[in-house]
């Protein structure tokens, strides 16, 4: 089993890469409740601040319609691709500078300000971390097989009296025997 769990490794050896993170904060203007004037300058407000280099997690904590900004400021950590709407993950996987924040963003949830943080890529998994799983997945589709094997030359018998039920015999066969059980 060592040997054929580590040949599917080798062969499935993209999904034990290593994956890109990048690590953001944002800051989000809703665009729930607002009329577009109000989302503009809510937008225009935020954009100036940053251009005048106030803090941006304070920004963030009095400007931000994010729920979760009170617990963390609008730092979002280390997200990954697929892990936020497709406008927010390209312009968060487009930057590189750390410290900078990107022009307006928009998305179905609103418009938001990125601030770039960090990118890592973690280490490819290793072969041992996930062994014994791909030996439970092998000796799992080992088994598949096997009893699709045994079974095969009896699908076509057992298949025919399928179809040969009378399920109107076997219904009420099935509702005597209810009635039998309950007093």
């Amino acid at each position: 089993w060592e040997a054929l769990a580590k040949a599917q490794y080798i062969r499935d050896a993209e999904r034990y890469a290593a994956e890109e993170r990048v690590r953001v904060s944002h800051i989000l203007v809703s665009r729930e409740g607002r009329s577009f004037n109000d989302l503009t300058a809510r937008v225009a407000e935020v954009d100036e601040r940053i251009r005048k280099g106030e803090p941006f997690d304070l920004i963030a904590a009095e400007m931000s319609d994010d729920p979760s900004v009170e617990l963390n400021r609008g730092s979002l950590g280390f997200i990954k691709r697929g892990d936020t709407v497709g406008p927010f993950e390209e312009m968060a996987f487009s930057m590189s500078e750390e410290g900078l924040v990107s022009e307006p963003v928009l998305t179905i949830f609103g418009v938001h300000f990125l601030r770039f943080e960090g990118r890592e890529a973690s280490d490819a998994t290793a072969f041992e971390s996930v062994r014994e799983r791909i030996v439970k997945q092998l000796q799992k589709k080992r088994s598949q097989v096997t009893r699709d094997l045994v079974l095969e030359p009896y699908r076509g018998e057992v298949q025919d009296q399928l179809f040969a039920i009378d399920e109107d015999r076997l219904a009420d066969g099935m509702l005597k025997l209810l009635d039998e059980r309950i007093p």
